[in-house]
């Protein structure tokens, strides 16, 4: 740790390392860091939580290398997923705040000069809080989707937009992205820049062609970029092609896709800084550039340019303490997205911008790179059945369509019976997605493997309400006993995603507690491992009392008829023992 005097002030800084012995130095040494973290946010108009810091602090310290001023994405990545347990305990909200303040610490090392050079630097270090922030967010249902509130009548209403991995896609043909690739500026003048290089260029004699697709100042942009990508080897002004260079021009498509990473990882105005002015903002707008790609790449509507230039604005305001920048930053920001459209990855619209197909292909392709599950519909067709359920569960009704098709031509006429036996297995999500299967399927193929379902009693009611509505059974065989359990295995899916108020919206708040009540008397018997979680959640949160006491006393039935049973403790979920349900006799 090293004292550096400021003034009157003597400030502390997180120079050094921190071994397993040095408790007291770190702690003193962290909390008064976060206490001058707290004021440099103040005074840049940052929002922080120090919390957030010093959970971050304790985390390097206590399971990283001790050098808390020394950064890597590595080290982000692992913090903002296991370090804050934001991969399993997390909120939309608290996933936006540990994001705002982990990018804000990385500013003020940076400003300060405490950010190890020997680490990744500033700009990178930004572009891998804004991708794992992305894939965290992802992973939470959006708390402003309606709650369902009355008894769901199809299987996949409660649950359905969850997210535990990032959004599904759907891509053209690879032969069709190639085309494109081909298509792009970008190719045509890395292509170009290529044969104009042919086995060597003095670059001191000669200047970079002013016409044609390398037209200047792009083709000082493009040397760069060729730089970076290792196609061409630049070394006291003479530029030479490599092999990699050459194997990449013969395929655009991973020449494309070469290039946008190294756009996205490296930056463009750090690409073009020794081509092109370096604007105080450039490293804030291209550490914006990966979040505003990861964006687009999640929600899919368009937006138009004044929404980014003032987006942008905010940004380098925040980090730069400048005021009515906007004249100033908003060229940048067209000269950023211009190389992006000239990369073909984004498209200009009526309404706005919006990720071409090229470039969703090329942030899918990045994403998984990094480790996110990023799916690609139509990749499953090799997949046995409770991936494919796994996966159905976060998927749109046409891409459920597309992929369940595919796999079942690929598995052929056995492909019923496989997902039903799945199904039999599955949480309750994945149990909805497999009869979202069947109706793609159709009754004529899928009614057979239906009908082996009813004999279970967790499955029963979903397939007898599948039955009825493809008219293949009749409106009797669904008992209250099926209703109560079709609730309980429907609330399971919300209890299963950590949000029991959609769960309790079942209940109707607004309607007659007495059908709530009515229902309540039903649910205590069922024999499942999530009754007693769902009677502890309308009881602790249903808004009307007589519901809400009603909850109680059928939990206390619930657990007196367990404990009378010997079953004190229930089973996690997926464990056999449990079905049906019981009257206050103990009668199954």
């Amino acid at each position: 740790m090293l004292l550096v005097g400021c003034g009157r002030l003597v400030k502390v800084t997180l120079m050094g390392s921190f071994g397993p012995g040095d408790t007291e130095s770190f702690r003193r040494a962290r909390d008064q860091v976060i206490d001058q973290f707290g004021q440099w946010a103040a005074r840049a108009g940052r929002t922080v939580d120090p919390v957030v810091l010093q959970l971050a602090l304790d985390y390097k310290w206590g399971r990283g290398d001790g050098r808390l001023h020394h950064w890597t994405s590595a080290d982000l990545d692992d913090l903002l997923g296991s370090g804050l347990r934001l991969d399993t305990v997390a909120t939309r909200d608290t996933i936006r705040w540990a994001a705002a303040t982990m990018t804000a610490f990385v500013d003020y090392l940076a400003a300060t000069g405490q950010l190890d050079a020997g680490g990744e630097d500033a700009a990178r270090l930004r572009a891998t809080i804004a991708t794992r922030a992305t894939v965290l967010h992802a992973d939470v249902p959006d708390p402003r989707a309606a709650p369902s509130t009355a008894v769901p009548h199809r299987h996949a209403d409660l649950g359905a937009d969850r997210r535990r991995r990032v959004p599904a896609v759907r891509l053209p043909p690879e032969a069709r992205l190639a085309e494109a690739a081909a298509a792009t500026p970008v190719v045509e003048q890395l292509r170009g820049l290529l044969a104009w290089v042919g086995t060597g260029r003095d670059l001191h004699d000669t200047e970079l062609p002013g016409a044609g697709p390398l037209g200047a100042p792009s083709a000082a942009f493009m040397l760069g970029l060729a730089g970076r990508l290792v196609a061409v080897r630049l070394h006291d002004g003479i530029a030479e092609p490599t092999e990699d260079g050459r194997r990449l021009a013969e395929d655009p498509l991973a020449l494309w896709q070469h290039a946008f990473e190294t756009l996205l990882e490296t930056g463009p105005r750090a690409i073009a800084r020794f081509q092109l002015p370096f604007p105080p903002w450039g490293q804030v707008l291209d550490g914006w550039c990966v979040s505003l790609l990861a964006t687009m790449y999640a929600t899919p509507e368009p937006i138009p340019f004044d929404t980014l230039a003032d987006q942008a604005c905010r940004l380098v305001q925040d980090a730069l303490g400048l005021r009515d920048c906007r004249g100033s930053v908003t060229p940048d920001v067209a000269w950023l997205l211009q190389q992006l459209s000239e990369f073909g990855a984004i498209d200009q619209g009526a309404e706005g911008l919006v990720l071409s197909p090229l470039g969703l292909r090329g942030i899918n392709r990045w994403l998984r790179r990094h480790g996110a599950d990023a799916p690609v519909v139509g990749d499953l067709v090799d997949a046995d059945a409770a991936t494919l359920l796994d996966y159905l569960v976060d998927y749109d009704d046409e891409a459920t369509r597309i992929e369940t098709q595919g796999w079942c031509a690929a598995h052929g006429p056995q492909s019923p019976s496989e997902l039903a036996a799945a199904a039999r297995a599955a949480p309750p999500a994945a149990r909805a997605a497999a009869f979202r299967a069947f109706s793609v399927l159709g009754p004529e193929v899928a009614a057979e493997a239906v009908w082996g379902l009813v004999d279970q009693p967790r499955m029963r009611p979903f397939a007898i309400v599948w039955l009825l509505e493809h008219g293949l059974a009749k409106t009797g065989r669904l008992t209250p006993e099926d209703t109560a359990m079709y609730v309980v295995e429907t609330c399971a899916m919300a209890l299963d995603l950590a949000d029991p108020d959609a769960a309790v919206a079942v209940f109707a708040p607004d309607a007659d507690p007495g059908e709530a009540v009515g229902l309540l008397d039903q649910v205590w018997r069922v024999d499942s491992p999530y009754t007693l979680r769902l009677l502890d959640a309308v009881a602790d949160r249903h808004p009307d009392q007589i519901v809400a006491q009603a909850a109680r006393q059928a939990a206390h039935k619930r657990r007196a008829l367990d404990a009378a049973q010997g079953r004190g403790l229930r089973p996690g979920v997926g464990q056999g023992g449990y079905g049906g349900t019981v009257d206050p006799e103990g009668h199954g």
